[in-house]
């Protein structure tokens, strides 16, 4: 059982290497997802201002900010947060779109890639190799699950990357607002 345990191990610490060695190929993909994710973090922290200023400052009666206060309680701070907004959307808009298109063109050379050195591997087994697999398990292994080798580095990496620092960005902005009950 203890062989079976170490050649297990050894498995996981080899596949780790490989995995590894394409996140390091691939670092400034990386790079670029994660500075494009933290523009589309920013806008998305940006988005419920506006309505707050619509809601305090053009229906209610708390004074705008900042530069916004003369304008306070009238139609042309409608017009200006209504002009805040669209810029905020169309910015968010234009970043997902961005990101969408790297994301594609990132994965998809680092999947041709992957594909072509599972390739050159498949063509250089023996005919007669015990471990051989049938054609359809390597047509569907080549096809099918190396994509989900960039869906994992390039995918799911910037997801999480992107939730966590959204929720930073959330706790430092209620922390900013009111700080006792962002600690409770």
């Amino acid at each position: 059982m203890e062989s079976h345990d170490f050649v297990n191990q050894q498995k996981k610490i080899a596949f780790k290497k490989w995995f590894m060695s394409y996140v390091k190929e691939s670092w400034w993909r990386i790079l670029i997802l994660v500075v494009v994710s933290l523009f589309s973090v920013i806008f998305s922290l940006l988005d419920p201002w506006p309505l707050k200023i619509l809601a305090d400052s053009v229906f209610g009666k708390i004074p705008a900010p900042g530069p916004l206060k003369p304008y306070s309680q009238t139609v042309k701070l409608l017009y200006i947060v209504g002009g805040i907004y669209v810029v905020i959307y169309m910015a968010q808009s234009l970043i997902a779109i961005l990101t969408g298109y790297l994301s594609a063109r990132f994965s998809f050379k680092l999947d041709v890639k992957l594909k072509g050195k599972l390739f050159r591997h498949i063509i250089f087994l023996p005919i007669k190799a015990v471990d051989r697999l049938e054609t359809s398990d390597y047509v569907y292994r080549e096809n099918v699950e190396v994509s989900s080798l960039s869906g994992i580095i390039l995918g799911d990496f910037i997801s999480i990357f992107g939730s966590l620092i959204t929720i930073i960005g959330v706790f430092v902005i209620l922390f900013i607002l009111y700080w006792q009950l962002t600690t409770v």
